[in-house]
């Protein structure tokens, strides 16, 4: 009876140690397609992030709000659950930039500014590369990014166009005039999956802000 007594006790505590979590997002497309597509990158987004804090989310649960939806789930520890939200309430850096020299680069390794930046960001649509195992992602522009992408391509031929993100390189390519002017292609990424989880960031990033809902104990 007694290891009956102490196992109990052990399930009692672990159940008590988690902590419930609520995280509001205001998604900034009005169409329902996008709006489901969104909530679903973003119960996928916060999984993956608290996988690779450590932790595995239970219990979520989704309710659409007007402006988005409310996210519901447990994690057993209460400073991962702050960690998390840290995370993502942290502003989105996302910029197109072009090769330049030492003197006119913004960056160390040797990139100026577009006037690009994640303002500019339509969507991001992950695919198959036609090379097997690899994949995709699109990086599609609203009007206004478009214009300025055009602008780019036209003054910059033969320079190295970045793509950063969180103020890293991620990939870069050489600019040709026969570019596309409305979206970005990143090519030969080492997997569909990789590419998927990049295109879900990126989407979720730009278009889903999150802020921590009381939730009950």
């Amino acid at each position: 009876m007694k290891r009956f007594l102490v196992f109990c006790g052990v399930l009692f505590l672990t159940a008590c140690s988690q902590a419930n979590a609520g995280l509001a997002l205001t998604i900034d497309q009005t169409g329902r397609e996008r709006k489901t597509e969104l909530i679903a990158a973003a119960e996928r987004v916060v999984t993956r992030r608290l996988e690779r804090l450590g932790q595995k989310m239970k219990g979520m649960s989704v309710t659409d709000t007007e402006s988005g939806a409310l996210l519901r789930f447990s994690v057993a520890d209460p400073a991962h659950r702050t960690a998390l939200e840290q995370e993502l309430v942290a502003p989105f850096f996302f910029r197109v930039m072009v090769e330049a020299a030492p003197e006119q680069a913004d960056t160390e390794n040797g990139y100026s500014e577009t006037g690009i930046t994640e303002e500019h960001l339509a969507w991001a649509a992950a695919s198959p590369s036609q090379v097997e195992g690899r994949g995709n992602v699109l990086l599609l522009l609203n009007e206004e990014g478009q214009e300025l992408l055009s602008g780019v391509i036209e003054r910059n031929q033969g320079k190295k166009l970045g793509i950063f993100v969180r103020g890293v390189l991620v990939t870069y390519k050489t600019i040709a005039a026969q570019d596309e002017k409305a979206s970005i292609p990143i090519d030969n990424i080492p997997s569909f999956a990789l590419a998927s989880v990049f295109a879900d960031d990126v989407n979720v990033s730009a278009h889903v802000t999150f802020s921590p809902s009381p939730v009950n104990p």
